[in-house]
């Protein structure tokens, strides 16, 4: 495939921006303005599953008034949009952009590791070990075929009834910053190893020292030391017990 670019492209020195995809763009400036996709699809009158499919180059907005709306929402330039917007950098329909955390081999990875978990003894926080032994698999999301990082795991306590029950996977995306708002799996290692302590939550707020966690099944908030619980991982999906 030809690597040419025409002469209308912006030089080396204009904003980091103009390199990326549009999906990227929309990611990147989302994650520097720390709010979540429910929270854009708010502002801009779609769903989160809309922003979603414009991250993943899934589906580009639908008009430049659009794109104009998602730059005022983002605070950037809405001209670094509309280029990204434009057919020439616009991916060809049907291909898949590969992520930094892609597969080395450039491909879709096919399904998501689940994996085991056993309660906590002695936690204070109602939490629980995730094991590195497999529990099986699940189907890999679209927008998660590229990223390696991503797992599930089995939920095996009650404390967050009904949102989360005994036995539903739900999904883990390592590589999004958690921001308020989002369900979380608060976690005490980047890698899984055996005895990894964790704590499924509603992440409310952060402070130096804390996470401000709401379980659902229980009232008030807890706080999660981040000397103890250093990572906060989001879960963008569930594979509800069958």
């Amino acid at each position: 495939m030809s690597n040419e670019t025409g002469g209308d492209d912006p030089p080396a020195n204009v904003h980091p921006l103009y390199m990326q995809t549009l999906g990227d763009i929309i990611r990147i400036a989302r994650q520097q303005k720390r709010i979540s996709q429910e929270r854009l699809g708010e502002i801009l009158g779609v769903t989160r599953s809309a922003v979603n499919q414009w991250e993943n180059n899934h589906t580009v907005p639908d008009s430049p008034q659009r794109l104009r709306q998602i730059a005022e929402a983002l605070d950037i330039d809405p001209a670094i949009l509309v280029r990204a917007g434009s057919e020439k950098a616009r991916p060809p329909r049907g291909s898949q952009k590969v992520s930094p955390s892609a597969s080395p081999l450039g491909h879709a990875l096919p399904t998501l590791i689940v994996w085991k978990s056993l309660p906590a003894r002695g936690s204070r926080f109602g939490g629980f070990v995730i094991l590195a032994e497999k529990d099986g698999e699940v189907p890999r999301p679209d927008f998660l075929q590229y990223n390696q990082k991503a797992f599930a795991f089995k939920v095996i306590t009650d404390a967050n009834m009904p949102v989360y029950r005994p036995r539903d996977r739900l999904l883990v995306d390592p590589e999004t910053p958690a921001i308020p708002g989002d369900d979380c799996l608060f976690g005490d290692g980047i890698e899984l190893t055996d005895g990894s302590s964790c704590v499924v939550g509603h992440l409310i707020r952060s402070t130096a020292t804390l996470w401000i966690v709401h379980q659902y099944n229980t009232r008030g908030e807890i706080e999660l030391p981040k000397g103890e619980f250093p990572n906060a991982w989001p879960i963008v999906g569930r594979y509800m017990r069958s």
